[in-house]
């Protein structure tokens, strides 16, 4: 396993809600512990900014997670999202899907998501906000693109 960035840390935050399981466990950060946080995150947006694992404390997420407990899809996640999900909370670190299969996955979710609009709202007044999303797809953080909005990086 890539070990792009492990940290040992004598004491734990509390952000163990987006903490995979060998972050609590073990203090290990890489990648693909990055990946694990990416699917609560997803989790979060489509719940409306609700708290992980409302109601436990961390050594009960702790618990929950290495019975196989895992946030519940709920009806407002949308079927390619809570599939991510799932694939970002996998137990083995190297079964997670990488970073630039999740990019591949959200360029395909923009190519969707414009043929909607495409088909559906060909007019001012078809009813949407928007006519044609513009997501920029292809530049990275450390592209002229972003350098003035996220400022160095």
């Amino acid at each position: 396993m890539c070990k792009l960035y492990c940290i040992f840390i004598r004491t734990l935050c509390t952000h163990s809600r987006w903490m995979a399981i060998e972050s609590i466990q073990d203090r290990i950060f890489t990648p693909a512990t990055d990946i694990w946080s990416f699917g609560v995150v997803i989790w979060e947006i489509f719940n409306g900014g609700a708290t992980p694992y409302a109601g436990l404390s961390n050594t009960e997420i702790l618990l929950f997670l290495q019975s196989g407990g895992r946030l519940k899809k709920t009806e407002t996640v949308p079927p390619v999202f809570a599939n991510l999900m799932k694939l970002c909370w996998l137990e083995v670190p190297s079964d997670r899907p990488s970073s630039d299969y999740i990019h591949e996955v959200a360029k395909q979710i923009h190519i969707e998501i414009e043929g909607f609009y495409a088909s559906v709202c060909r007019s001012p007044s078809c009813g949407f906000k928007f006519h044609k999303l513009n997501i920029p797809l292809g530049p990275t953080y450390d592209s002229p693109t972003y350098g003035s909005f996220f400022g160095s990086v």
